[in-house]
């Protein structure tokens, strides 16, 4: 699963480097973002543009009559997504990045670790998204099978694409079986790329939460 992530990267230099348009509405940096909220990310809009917007952080299918889904949507595995109902419309149509800086997860006596790229370069998460009737923006991040170092700590990993395969993602396909099969391939390639270290409890906010924790404070 992915349930928490860093978005402390400079939004300007990241739409300039996208050749994205910035939404007024942007949430701020946040070294500890959660379910539930705004969150930042990459989607086209109906005319092909691209912005780095923000969007709610659980799906909201346009048939939902709930505003908060009674079930989690913040994540949808990325081998049934086009089987289930909640997102598969959003699979084959909508389809959006989650730029992040790092991410957490929690392995074996619920400690956190922090997931980085080895080169400090901010992550391409694979997301998809939808309009609910009231004209929100929301979102889910994909998961897949944990792969590599990630799999020593959880068993589910974000799926990560590289920066050719996220723009590929984000465009229109008349059927995205193949884009999904080959955003699985190249996320179990990402997995290589990342470095991880034990955290200490998620509480709060700011950078101090990726600070390693040394082996004497673990225990």
């Amino acid at each position: 699963m992915c349930g928490r992530f860093v978005a402390a990267y400079d939004a300007d230099k990241l739409a300039h480097d996208w050749d994205a348009r910035v939404s007024s509405s942007l949430p701020p940096v946040s070294w500890n973002v959660a379910p539930n909220v705004p969150v930042r990310v990459l989607a086209p809009d109906k005319h092909g543009s691209l912005w780095l917007t923000a969007a709610y952080w659980s799906l909201i299918p346009g048939w939902m009559r709930d505003e908060v889904p009674s079930f989690p949507t913040f994540n949808a595995r990325i081998e049934t997504t086009l089987d289930r109902p909640t997102f598969r419309d959003s699979a084959r149509k909508h389809r959006l990045i989650v730029p992040m800086t790092a991410y957490y997860e929690w392995g074996r006596y619920k400690r956190p670790y922090c997931f980085m790229a080895r080169d400090k370069s901010v992550l391409w998460a694979a997301g998809l998204f939808a309009v609910s009737r009231s004209g929100r923006l929301s979102c889910t991040i994909l998961t897949r099978e944990a792969a590599g170092a990630a799999a020593d700590v959880h068993d589910r990993m974000p799926v990560l694409l590289d920066r050719a395969t996220a723009e590929w993602w984000m465009r229109p396909t008349p059927d995205p079986t193949g884009l999904l099969a080959d955003a699985t391939d190249q996320s179990a390639r990402m997995a290589g790329t990342l470095d991880s270290w034990p955290v200490a409890p998620l509480r709060g906010d700011g950078a101090r939460l990726m600070e390693p924790m040394t082996e004497a404070t673990l225990f």
